[in-house]
């Protein structure tokens, strides 16, 4: 299984791969008997870049190279802006709108994908059910927003998810 991790800047793409790998690893060496599945996790791929120079220079345009390559994974993971960030509101905005593009180019696309939230062991975790679908329901996922009880920063909230637009959440 081919799977990609995909996200803004900072939101835990490769702390996200190594620790698939280290599961992944850890899983084989324990299945004595069974065949071994080979899992390749990428913690980006070419549409990183194709975004990334859309947000520079307001190309507009997806390479589609780079959305054929992303059709040849099995799975395209997309890492929620949930962890804590220190950047300027410069660099936040631009995180947010890597987001946005990277959710409108692969919804355009027809590229299904996961979103995963959470910090350390429960990010894994969640990751890991979009992999190897479980039974048992995830873990309730405790962000900001949910301790926010703002309605106008909720309304905004889903004002642009309806609109497919990056959230600016207002400082804690």
């Amino acid at each position: 299984m081919k799977v990609s991790i995909l996200g803004a800047s900072r939101s835990g793409k490769t702390w996200l791969a190594a620790a698939l790998t280290r599961h992944f690893q850890a899983q084989a060496r324990h299945v004595e008997d069974a065949a071994l599945v080979d899992v390749v996790i990428a913690d980006t791929t070419p549409l990183m870049t194709a975004v990334d120079r859309d947000n520079l220079w307001s190309d507009g345009s997806i390479d589609p190279l780079a959305l054929a390559h992303q059709r040849s994974f099995d799975l395209t993971l997309l890492t929620g802006l949930d962890l804590p960030w220190s950047g300027d509101s410069q660099e936040t905005l631009q995180r947010q709108q890597t987001d946005a593009r990277l959710r409108a180019a692969l919804q355009e696309a027809g590229i299904a994908f996961g979103v995963v939230y959470g910090s350390g062991t429960q990010r894994l975790e969640n990751a890991l059910r979009f992999i190897s679908p479980q039974d048992t329901p995830p873990a309730r996922w405790t962000g900001m927003c949910e301790k926010c009880a703002d309605p106008d920063c909720e309304f905004r909230l889903f004002t642009a998810l309806r609109n497919s637009k990056a959230v600016v959440h207002p400082a804690a």
